[in-house]
């Protein structure tokens, strides 16, 4: 379709193309674009495993982590004490600290932290913080934009 003003056409698309309207098709696109790509480390890593294509942009720093490709991380994130699994999409400035993520899209200057099981299957917006609050007592505390699934194990 393409939008011209107020009117939408339709338009005829060539080649390979992918619905992405939802979740699960977003994460198959991930996956498909994934599976193209080259090791290309050019972020700092420290007593980190880089196994398979993985892509660090410049500017981001690893610490004590695990990334298993293929996997793409932005520029300006820093990740420490993670494990990163296939078929992730780190965008930039993301902090990830003792979390593992795995086969999810992490979108820009969002921050995971300290959990206790494994982030997989998941989109995650912007500016999005997901963390594990050691406060008393125990409860969960959501903000959560229209149409959203939330799965607690």
């Amino acid at each position: 379709m393409v939008d011209r003003g107020l009117q939408v056409e339709p338009h005829i698309v060539t080649g390979w193309w992918k619905d992405t309207g939802k979740l699960e098709d977003i994460l198959e696109a991930n996956r498909l674009i994934l599976g193209t790509l080259e090791r290309d480390v050019r972020g700092e890593t420290i007593d980190s495993s880089i196994e398979g294509p993985v892509a660090i942009e410049a500017g981001s720093l690893l610490t004590r982590c695990t990334v298993r490709g293929p996997v793409t991380i932005g520029h300006g994130c820093e990740l420490t004490d993670a494990f990163i699994g296939p078929y992730t999409s780190i965008l930039h400035g993301v902090i990830v600290d003792h979390a593992e993520i795995e086969h999810s899209i992490i979108l820009e200057n969002s921050r995971i932290s300290g959990l206790n099981a494994r982030l997989c299957d998941s989109l995650i917006g912007k500016d999005v913080t997901i963390c594990r609050s050691d406060g008393r007592p125990a409860a969960y505390r959501f903000m959560v934009g229209d149409s959203s699934r939330i799965g607690v194990v």
